[in-house]
């Protein structure tokens, strides 16, 4: 069990396999079973990679409710909301910092590996080649076609080839099911991975 904090809301995800995610709110009448380790899968965050002599943390919005966090390594920087610093600081990764650690038995050794992790409405993104990082991202969604209008544009604005290059799906069982129907027929790698992504963060 690991919690979960997004940009709106709080979560306790079963990181047993399948992933089960829910809302901490039903967790009121048993406080114990709250875990102390939270991971942040806030889609407002970046790599830090300065553009026109700025981070791009600086370009981000950013609201007075929120706080920029940065990462121990300084690599990445996100944004939390304020009244959620006491709890993630107290055991607080995130997601982006264990990327190192998801790996996948249908990854292409020389071909780009595109990994979707989907939790509760959010795409966590990242771009594995050749044992290198390329691309890391996060995104909210509404369903299978806004996530399929995502990957397609990244595939074109990254020159990704849809013929060649690996599509794999992770996270929440229900929703990959779904995707996976809709992406097959623009990707020809499409591949679901049932191995729980989460628990990188218990082992860590």
């Amino acid at each position: 069990m690991i919690g979960l904090l997004t940009s709106r809301n709080t979560y306790v995800a079963q990181t047993s396999r399948p992933l089960v995610v829910e809302d901490l709110d039903e967790y009121a009448d048993s406080p114990s079973l709250v875990p102390d380790r939270f991971v942040s899968i806030s889609t407002k965050f970046a790599n830090v990679h300065p553009l026109q002599g700025k981070p791009l943390s600086d370009i981000l919005p950013r609201y007075p409710n929120e706080e920029i966090i940065g990462s121990a390594s300084d690599l990445v920087q996100y944004l939390i909301r304020k009244r959620q610093q006491e709890i993630f600081r107290s055991g607080g990764v995130h997601w982006s910092e264990r990327i190192d650690g998801i790996r996948c038995s249908f990854e292409s050794k020389e071909d780009a590996n595109l990994f979707v992790i989907c939790i509760r409405h959010h795409a966590l993104v990242f771009v594995r080649k050749e044992d290198v990082i390329g691309y890391t991202h996060g995104f909210e969604y509404q369903g299978a076609t806004e996530l399929l209008y995502w990957l397609t544009r990244l595939f074109q604005e990254k020159s990704y080839d849809t013929n060649r290059d690996r599509v794999i799906l992770m996270g929440e069982i229900q929703f990959k099911r779904e995707a996976y129907a809709m992406l097959q027929p623009f990707f020809k790698h499409v591949w679901v991975e049932d191995l729980n992504p989460l628990t990188v963060f218990e082992m860590s």
